[in-house]
């Protein structure tokens, strides 16, 4: 396993501020990961239900909160599935999340 990459897993939720308005906070936490292929398969059966992965990380699952983006190359992904590997490892399979542009 080769666990060189860095990725910023991102959760956000609703805050009221000081006049009631209801805005997102994002909590970012950042952590290491392997990056893996998505497989033609998964690729394919994802694509019917109207999904298109273009990512797949392993990281350690104790690390991983239900967050439901993150960040990876400076872009922003959506995760659409988990998957327990083994007791370890979780994997992160992620499609781009196009209405959050890059980051720089």
């Amino acid at each position: 396993m080769n666990w060189n990459d860095e990725v910023t897993l991102v959760s956000e939720k609703l805050v009221t501020d000081e006049i009631g308005n209801q805005i997102p906070e994002s909590t970012e936490i950042k952590i290491l990961c392997e990056k893996k292929n998505v497989t033609r398969q998964e690729f394919y059966e994802a694509s019917t239900s109207g999904f298109k992965p273009s990512l797949v990380l392993n990281i350690h699952g104790y690390e991983y909160g239900n967050q439901t983006k993150l960040v990876f190359e400076n872009k922003q992904y959506v995760i659409i599935r988990t998957y327990s590997v083994d007791s370890e490892r979780l994997e992160l399979t992620c499609e781009r999340d196009l209405g959050g542009g890059d980051l720089t």
